[in-house]
């Protein structure tokens, strides 16, 4: 049986980006960092559309090719699943605090 490390292969590297993009997006999500989470989700759409094309002009195993397209489910999964309704909840959490700052000014 093969260690996992073997899984790694350098023709998932868009994919493997593309996973790091999601949680970098929700890093910065929180306050007023909703433009930059939203570029680092435009980056995980530009590498998702390229990830498959870039992994076929390598030769892989079977199970190689198998764990990648696991990673993809997983990118998509958190990069369009999770990561647009966490940066969306903290932009909506910004709102909610603008937005009762600005009644409570006007209602005293």
């Amino acid at each position: 049986m093969k260690a996992p490390i073997h899984d790694l292969h350098p023709g998932n590297l868009l994919t493997y980006g593309s996973l790091a993009t999601a949680p970098a997006a929700v890093a910065v999500s929180g306050g007023t960092g909703a433009p930059a989470a939203a570029g680092w989700l435009a980056l995980a759409a530009l590498l998702d559309t390229f990830d498959g094309r870039f992994a076929r002009c390598f030769e892989k195993t079977s199970r190689q090719r198998r764990v990648g397209c696991e990673i993809d489910s997983l990118v998509d999964v958190c990069a369009f699943g999770m990561g647009p309704v966490v940066v969306l909840e903290g932009g909506l959490a910004v709102l909610r605090i603008v937005t009762s700052s600005h009644f409570h000014r006007f209602a005293s």
